[in-house]
């Protein structure tokens, strides 16, 4: 009889005994799952991850993030961007009804406040939406265990779901999907609304992204769904090398499980880290101690990393690229570091090039011969450190940088403290000075909060030991775009002691100069609306320098254009242009007439003069008095042989300005 007892008593508590192993048999509430549809040129993506992330730590283990990367956003454009998207994520987006992004769906469920009468919302209702679902009972729990070989490259998944009441459907859907954090790549307005993401090589820190979904579109069926009714499976993946030709990393792997009516309404999910295995775990963090001696001035840097074992297992081996502007430099270390110690990893003088550098430090890599694998992405992501280097003598008689997408030798841009501003090159259309197609464009609307934010450009190094009366000019145009606040200014700088000392030599307060066609979208001028700005460096004429070229914004503004940054070395090709602010030639090259654009800040006779290639003068308006603001005049070409002539505006014998122009 006592066998007997047993045996029923087995059958009687089969399940607790035998079959339920970790799921929870107790009712609860509703966990939330919250799939944000975003991408990496969304502007206001970034302000989408930090409040779901919010939400997940402050309800600790009732949030379930998955970051679907979808939709024009995110869509691959150029050959430097990486394609986070899947097969899976256009169809989950397209019954959500999102009309804007960042969106999200909290349990795929419809409320009140969605996007067109669906299940999408904006990101602000995410909150009030989290805590109606975790206020609702669950009629199911859902729990899941991982393990991970690493050598096959193979995931095992346990899923385990126990109904604590009755579902309302007969059969209801397991998903499980596979998601990856700390992947590196680009996002637009992570600086503004994620700072906090941005890692030390300026490249976005994307978390809970969506990479696979295990049990395809929809899920597979749970076809009993009464109270006390148990399932479970045990799923196998095999981890891909790559995915659309991102890396998918297997430190750095998440597993969500979720229940579903259908395709709509979750039940409830979980979400778990998978980890790496004791035995494979490294964790070498690094820190850069780079020296580079005189400052901008310098010519070499010295590359060195500080790597520290912080992990259980003793390292021997690891390497590790210290990387200038592309060119690559590895190195390699040998030896025993047990844990907490360290080593510094040391680079011989490197040459530096002229203008902007970045030297790149790479995370450690082929951890004892690969056999460890760096678990831990936050003390040892890719080290980027950026600078400017001016060589001696990189500008000895002149100076022109047209910009035509790259950048010039010897030219950098300095962002620290503002950069909202690009070089931009447009081959279809001349927004540049001189009906040139590139130019520098600067962002001046309020909602950047950059106002009194300078944002430089650097040139040099240049040696004006031999010329008596040096000038440096540009051209600008600007629009205020009818924000009605206060303008920008252009502020010239000078230093003869490699950036330790800026003397300013000329600021201009810059007015409008044209305004855009639609004024919700940025001003793009034409060629003929940039004034031209001289300067005089005659106080630096026996010295070396680099030149600063500085934009502050005003309260607001539309955008800012700046061109054709011209140094003149030689006193006799350019004087003062006193009561002279600006000289527009358009179009060039010519045909049948020259059309010219001056504006003067006092009355002045003004002749000007066409010269051929021998020096003849071929056209000209003699001695004609302009009273002070803008004009326009035109010269008749059409009789002109087709070759290049010299334009030379001048007033009482003082040079104004000189132009090349082309006779087609």
């Amino acid at each position: 009889m006592k066998k007997i007892y047993l045996l029923l008593l087995v059958a009687a508590f089969g399940f607790d005994a035998m079959a339920q192993t970790f799921v929870s048999t107790t009712a609860e509430n509703k966990n939330v799952v919250l799939e944000e549809f975003t991408g990496i040129r969304c502007t206001y993506c970034p302000d989408g991850h930090k409040k779901a992330q919010e939400l997940k730590d402050a309800n600790s283990g009732d949030v379930v993030l998955i970051n679907i990367h979808q939709g024009s956003f995110a869509t691959k454009r150029t050959e430097d961007e990486p394609d986070f998207t899947t097969k899976w994520g256009d169809a989950i987006a397209g019954q959500s009804n999102l009309t804007g992004y960042p969106a999200g769906t909290v349990n795929r469920h419809e409320f009140t406040a969605s996007q067109n009468g669906g299940t999408a919302q904006s990101r602000g209702d995410w909150t009030n939406s989290a805590a109606q679902i975790m206020g609702e009972s669950s009629p199911v729990n859902a729990a899941i265990q991982t393990e991970l070989d690493i050598e096959k490259r193979e995931l095992t998944i346990v899923a385990e779901v126990y109904y604590t009441g009755n579902a309302a459907n007969s059969t209801n859907k397991l998903n499980i999907a596979i998601l990856q954090n700390n992947v590196e790549g680009p996002q637009t307005g992570a600086t503004s609304y994620y700072p906090e993401m941005i890692l030390p090589n300026g490249n976005y820190n994307h978390q809970h992204m969506l990479r696979d979904l295990v049990t395809g579109q929809w899920g597979e069926d749970i076809t009993e769904t009464s109270m006390g009714s148990f399932f479970t499976k045990t799923y196998t993946y095999s981890i891909p090398e790559q995915i659309n030709g991102v890396d998918v990393d297997l430190i750095n792997l998440e597993v969500a499980a979720f229940v579903a009516e259908g395709q709509q309404e979750i039940l409830t999910g979980v979400s778990e880290i998978v980890l790496v295995p004791e035995e494979y775990r490294a964790d070498l963090a690094t820190s850069e101690a780079s020296e580079m001696e005189n400052g901008i001035c310098a010519t070499s840097i010295s590359p060195k990393l500080n790597v520290t074992n912080e992990g259980d297992n003793t390292i021997e081996s690891f390497d590790v690229t210290a990387t200038i502007n592309g060119t690559e430099y590895k190195k390699s270390f040998s030896g025993s570091l047990g844990t907490g110690e360290g080593t510094m990893i040391e680079w011989d003088d490197l040459t530096l090039p002229g203008g902007e550098f970045s030297l790149e430090f790479s995370k450690p890599s082929n951890i004892n011969g690969g056999s460890l694998i760096d678990q831990n992405n936050s003390n040892s992501s890719a080290i980027s450190v950026t600078g400017h280097s001016f060589k001696a003598d990189a500008v000895s008689e002149g100076f022109e940088a047209t910009f035509n997408g790259t950048m010039p030798e010897n030219f950098a841009f300095d962002k620290s403290q503002n950069d909202k501003f690009d070089m931009y090159y447009n081959a279809s259309y001349p927004y540049g000075a001189k009906a040139s197609y590139g130019s520098i464009r600067y962002y001046l609307h309020s909602s950047w909060n950059i106002a009194g934010k300078p944002a430089d450009l650097l040139f040099g190094k240049s040696d004006l030991s031999s010329t008596s009366d040096p000038y440096v000019s540009y051209w600008y145009a600007y629009s205020d775009g009818g924000q009605g606040g206060s303008a920008p200014t252009i502020t010239i700088e000078v230093s003869d002691d490699c950036g330790t000392t800026w003397n300013t030599v000329h600021t201009e307060n810059c007015r409008e100069t044209g305004s855009p066609s639609d004024p919700t979208r940025l001003y793009q001028p034409s060629y003929n609306e940039y004034r031209r700005i001289y300067s005089s460096l005659s106080d630096y004429s026996d010295k070396e320098v680099i030149i600063k070229i500085s934009m502050t914004p005003g309260s607001s503004g539309n955008a800012l254009w700046i061109d054709e940054i011209m140094m003149v070395s030689d006193a006799t090709s350019l004087e003062e242009p006193k009561g002279f602010n600006s000289f527009t030639v358009y179009p060039n090259p010519v045909q049948n007439q020259a059309n010219i654009s001056f504006e003067l800040t006092e009355a002045r006779n003004i002749e000007i003069k066409v010269y051929d290639a021998l020096g003849r003068v071929v056209k000209a308006i003699n001695n004609v008095e302009y009273a002070s603001g803008e004009h326009n005049l035109n010269i008749a070409t059409s009789d002109l042989e087709n070759g290049i002539y010299i334009l030379r505006a001048e007033s009482n014998g003082e040079l104004l300005n000189t132009e090349t122009i082309i006779k087609e």
